[in-house]
């Protein structure tokens, strides 16, 4: 049987790996027809999600259609409608997408995996997700993600028409959504923000509560805009934004994973963007910061009449003059 994958000096691969890896290259070589030496080069793990991306080198016989350096992107959803996306997506965004598509070299899946492979112009020795970027250099990129994202889609929409709040969001989220995992997730977030009625607030804003739109007719429901349709990637992400050695002066970026095979109403992924980096960040920050002790639990003090041990080494035990340091009742003094 034939190698069909190798480690490029990373580290050492566990069984779980290898069956993975296994499985991925079976799909790969179905697509192919032949088979083909994948060597995982570096991968952008971020411990958020299921999905992988990878820069891969693959090597096959002479003979395979795929030969070079290239991202791989698995994940677990078997989707088979990826190549019609992203055909939709590029053709309609021609200009856009010549610049900040890669191009989608293969893309297959099994009943459970889907893996897609794309090849990115010129070296990929510098590209990884806008996730695992600083933040600086990803705030600058996704501002340019956005500007000219936005300005493609107005520039070839899809017409438009009047809608109400609750078509626009059954457009975006399936008609029949509240229903299932996104509809408790939403209520879940809900009453965690102690919303009851039609509005909720956030920070200094007051936003419209997305959950009382659909469960009832209200004032918000029912109201009639004018909404532009065109198309959407549908999981603008910052997992699904490749960064290449950007810098102040320049964001060099592509946008892979194409979701949506069909128009809908803009903005969507404008929104999404917004929501998603958000939560990655707060998510971060909680990880930096210091743990906090269980409501009700005090930090463990020393033995009355023991100091504390440093590196092995007991402290030597201070004397505080009376009204320095110590209040006249032997407690901490207030700062």
């Amino acid at each position: 049987m034939t190698r069909l994958f190798e480690q490029d000096g990373t580290g050492t691969v566990d069984e779980e790996e290898v069956k993975w890896r296994e499985r991925v290259a079976q799909i790969v070589e179905r697509e192919l027809g032949m088979p083909v030496k994948i060597t995982y080069l570096e991968g952008f793990a971020d411990g958020f999600t299921a999905a992988r991306v990878t820069r891969c080198d693959l090597m096959g016989d002479g003979r395979a259609r795929l030969e070079g350096q290239y991202i791989l992107k698995v994940s677990d959803d078997p989707d088979d409608r990826q190549n019609e996306a992203h055909r939709l997506f590029t053709e309609r965004l021609t200009s856009f997408a010549d610049r900040r598509v890669p191009s989608l070299e293969l893309s297959g899946h099994d009943e459970q995996l889907r893996v897609d492979i794309y090849k990115v112009a010129g070296e990929t020795r510098g590209v990884r997700p806008a996730r695992v970027a600083t933040t600086a250099v990803s705030i600058d990129a996704l501002s340019e993600v956005s500007r000219e994202l936005l300005e493609a889609q107005f520039g070839h929409h899809a017409g438009g028409g009047l809608m109400t709040v609750r078509q626009t969001l059954e457009a975006w989220m399936g008609a029949g959504f509240l229903g299932g995992r996104k509809g408790e997730a939403l209520r879940e977030a809900r009453r965690l923000a102690g919303s009851a009625g039609t509005i909720f607030a956030f920070a200094t804003q007051v936003l419209p509560d997305p959950v009382s739109v659909l469960e009832q007719d209200n004032e918000l429901s029912g109201e009639v805009e004018f909404v532009m349709r065109g198309y959407n990637h549908g999981d603008l992400h910052t997992r699904n934004i490749l960064l290449d050695g950007v810098s102040a002066d320049e964001v060099g970026y592509w946008l892979i994973d194409i979701a949506w095979d069909g128009d809908a109403p803009l903005l969507y992924d404008h929104a999404y963007l917004e929501t998603a980096t958000l939560l990655v960040g707060q998510e971060l920050l909680r990880q930096q910061l210091p743990p906090r002790n269980p409501p009700g639990l005090r930090p463990p003090r020393p033995e009355k009449g023991r100091t504390p041990r440093v590196g092995g080494q007991r402290q030597a035990r201070r004397e505080h003059p009376p009204g320095q340091g110590r209040s006249d009742r032997g407690a901490p003094a207030s700062p």
